[in-house]
């Protein structure tokens, strides 16, 4: 074992002398001396007595050790401090990057403090491990100090492979991250930092609850708790004739939460890298993506449910009481869900489409189970049950196609030449950048009016947006026009 051990402990202080700061260094060599001092009575296996002096001999060198190590930390960290206070010293340059390049620069002062001050609740630790397994030598109790030493450096070396075994696999997660196929994938170049985040999380976590495990064994605790926690979450509690018990709510919380999260990841998988590379009608992406998530998190209730070891029979009086609910009470709630459904498959709406809809004009931000949410022009989030969208006229203004038509009406005074007028009105709407040239603005004359002739100009934008602005842009524009060509307006008649 301690062959073992130590082919472990060599490569892992190397790693760490790599991946850790230069200021670490120290700190790792002499945990590895302190480690391999503590195994010569396991190797030349002394007599009792010399056994007994040696292990007292050797804990005192220990806490010396220690001791020294948490003076050359405290040094360490007061220097750290110290460069830390004239890297936040206010910046006196006028460059805002100069400002931003300077913050940036002492993030890593933080990095440096973080990572003295874990590393003295490692050496306080270990302190209070060595003093408290030579007083219990001192005191008699032998086999309490030899177990008390051995659990206290064991678990800490487990820490440290451990440890450099997640900084091995972040490292490894960021190279693939940036090498071919994976660089090619879209959300990792949109969200590759992210991602590289939370999978580094996730090999942190691992490694820290491997590591408590290893801790609590060599602590010979693993087994008792590991008990403890079975009999506490298997103990059944009654709920009328249903027996469950804490760790059935427990699995049933996690498989839920397991099914958000697969739901979340499938969907956005499918919109970042299947969606965005497959021509697709416009609305079908959406409908997949939202029946996959309905299928999904239908699915993930039943595999709860059945985890918790339910019958399933047990809900037929549920279903039947749902039965009449529908029937009574939750009938529009039904109607709303079928009909969101509907309007995801038959697609006469879809998300992005400008509509109108009993006195309400507005873009469709989302389609829902029960409800469906537009935004108005006003920037207000108008909530419409789904049946609404089915059940009532609606005006789609971009169903089959985004283009929209922009009508301006005027009049001008009978002395004005037509053609002219026609030809002016013509010209501008085609100058606009946002105006279609096909199809091409087109200018009419309407008729003989009371107080005029009146005038009316047809434009075509795909820009839906910008509508209100563009029409804006062309009466502005039409009325510097009108008024250089000593062309008068009337009122409307």
């Amino acid at each position: 074992n301690l062959v073992l051990l130590l082919a472990a402990l060599l490569p892992t202080v190397a790693l760490l002398r790599k991946l850790a700061p230069p200021y670490i260094a120290p700190f790792l060599y002499w945990l590895l001396a302190m480690y391999a001092f503590n195994q010569v009575p396991d190797v030349f296996q002394p007599e009792p007595v010399l056994e007994r002096i040696f292990f007292q001999v050797q804990m005192a060198a220990t806490i010396a050790v220690l001791l020294f190590l948490q003076f050359r930390r405290k040094r360490a960290l007061a220097a750290a401090a110290a460069q830390a206070a004239e890297e936040d010293a206010p910046v006196t340059s006028d460059s805002e990057a100069e400002a931003i390049q300077a913050t940036q620069q002492a993030a890593p002062g933080d990095r440096r403090e973080r990572s003295l001050q874990l590393t003295g609740y490692v050496i306080s630790a270990l302190l209070i491990g060595c003093v408290f397994s030579l007083l219990a030598d001192f005191a008699g109790f032998t086999r309490l100090a030899r177990f008390t030493s051995q659990a206290t450096l064991n678990s800490l070396f487990a820490g440290m492979i451990l440890f450099t075994g997640a900084q091995v696999c972040s490292s490894l997660l960021r190279l693939a991250i940036r090498l071919r196929p994976l660089n090619q994938l879209k959300m990792v170049a949109r969200d590759g930092p992210l991602i590289e985040q939370r999978m580094t999380r996730l090999t942190v976590w691992l490694a820290v609850l491997i590591w408590v495990l290893a801790s609590l064994d060599q602590l010979m605790l693993l087994s008792q708790i590991g008990d403890w926690l079975r009999n506490f979450f298997t103990t059944p509690l009654g709920i009328g004739q249903l027996k469950i018990s804490l760790g059935d709510i427990l699995r049933f919380g996690l498989i839920l939460w397991g099914s958000v999260l697969v739901s979340r990841l499938v969907r956005y998988v499918l919109d970042q890298e299947v969606f965005s590379r497959i021509p697709l009608p416009r609305g079908i992406p959406y409908a997949i993506s939202t029946m996959l998530n309905y299928l999904l998190l239908i699915g993930g209730v039943l595999l709860a449910i059945a985890a918790t070891g339910i019958s399933l029979d047990r809900f037929t009086i549920f279903a039947s009481a749902i039965g009449v609910g529908v029937g009574f009470g939750l009938q529009s709630i039904v109607n709303n869900f079928v009909s969101g459904l509907i309007v995801l498959f038959a697609r006469p709406i879809k998300v992005g489409d400008s509509v109108d809809l009993s006195g309400q004009s507005g873009r469709v931000q989302r389609i829902g189970i029960r409800a469906s949410v537009l935004r108005t022009g006003a920037g207000a989030d108008v909530i419409v049950p789904n049946s609404l969208l089915i059940s009532n006229q609606v005006v789609n203004w971009t169903l089959t196609d985004p283009q929209r038509r922009i009508e301006v009406a005027l009049n001008v005074g009978y002395d004005s030449d037509p053609e002219r007028v026609m030809s002016l009105l013509t010209d501008i709407a085609k100058a606009h950048e946002d105006v279609l040239v096909s199809p091409s603005p087109n200018a009419q004359f309407i008729e003989f009016g009371s107080t005029g002739l009146q005038f009316k100009l047809y434009a075509w934008t795909a820009n839906t947006d910008r509508l209100s602005a563009i029409r804006s842009d062309l009466l502005i524009q039409i009325h510097k026009a009108l008024k250089r060509e000593n062309i008068v307006l009337t009122a409307p008649g």
